[in-house]
């Protein structure tokens, strides 16, 4: 038998996503009642048990943000790198590499330079020079084709 096929969470609290269709039905009823010309006293506790929802979210939300900070804390000393990549998800700057410069001082912007550029400094910092048995890795040059 074939086993069946794992859904992939999304991330959000499972409170959240109730919260959120009750407040869609909320909202939904709401307009009916204000189309139909309800009773206001209605209408205005329809509103009430909105706006009570979306309280409920964000507390939901704050659990969530709460509980994930604290995993990520607790496992700083065990996976540096789940803390750091939590810590970065709150990054607003998402910076690249614009631009570098080669051994000559000039600017070089094109991507495959760039990356020989990085590979060259690479190596020299990570190989031993003066081991006979290492060579600077020979890659064969390909042509790289924009989709577009």
């Amino acid at each position: 038998t074939v086993p069946p096929k794992k859904r992939s969470s999304t991330g959000r609290p499972k409170a959240l996503n109730a919260l959120r269709r009750r407040k869609g039905r909320l909202k939904s009823r709401m307009t009916a009642l204000i189309s139909k010309n309800g009773d206001p006293q209605h209408i205005q506790n329809v509103k009430n048990q909105l706006a009570l929802i979306c309280y409920d979210m964000k507390e939901a939300i704050n659990k969530s943000l709460d509980l994930q900070e604290q995993r990520a804390v607790q496992k700083v000393k065990t996976n540096p790198k789940f803390f750091y990549s939590y810590a970065k998800s709150f990054s607003r700057i998402k910076s690249s590499i614009s631009m570098l410069f080669n051994s000559d001082d000039e600017i070089v912007t094109d991507k495959t330079k760039m990356a020989d550029l990085m590979q060259d400094q690479f190596t020299s910092v990570f190989s031993d020079p003066n081991s006979p048995h290492v060579q600077s890795p020979d890659f064969p040059q390909t042509e790289v084709k924009q989709p577009f």
